[in-house]
């Protein structure tokens, strides 16, 4: 039996094809998207995980080890997006004792990027009907 190979589309600093196997697994459309300025990333999906691990734990401690992450770097990530975004995305509760919760902005920055990221979804969908109809 000859089997096809096909391709799959991830939307990383361009286009980046890789092949995907036989037309028996089932073929879609992926690709990430972030916000940058001037090449520096500035939010994307690692800083949408640490936020949202952050919101259901209530601590910087508990969503990095949830994300198999070091508190060390958990805590320079979050740093960073927030130098990069110029806005606080996270307060610290009573001091360092009862851990932290997300600003307003820091829940409007993880709203704002989850509601993107599921409008680019239903985007690629239809892109992946449109130009690459044998893959359903």
């Amino acid at each position: 039996m000859n089997k096809k190979k096909l391709f799959t589309f991830s939307k990383k600093n361009g286009i980046d094809i890789n092949m995907v196997g036989n037309m028996k697994n089932k073929k879609t459309i992926n690709y990430k998207f972030w916000l940058e300025e001037d090449k520096k990333i500035l939010f994307g999906s690692g800083g949408t995980l640490l936020l949202a691990e952050i919101e259901k734990g209530g601590s910087l401690s508990n969503a990095a080890k949830e994300l198999n992450m070091s508190y060390r770097a958990a805590w320079g990530r979050l740093k960073k997006m927030e130098d990069h975004l110029k806005i606080d995305l996270v307060v610290k509760l009573e001091g360092n004792k009862k851990g932290y919760s997300l600003t307003d902005d820091g829940r409007k920055f993880l709203l704002a990027y989850k509601l993107a990221e599921k409008k680019l979804d239903k985007y690629m969908i239809s892109i992946q009907k449109e130009f690459f109809p044998w893959l359903d």
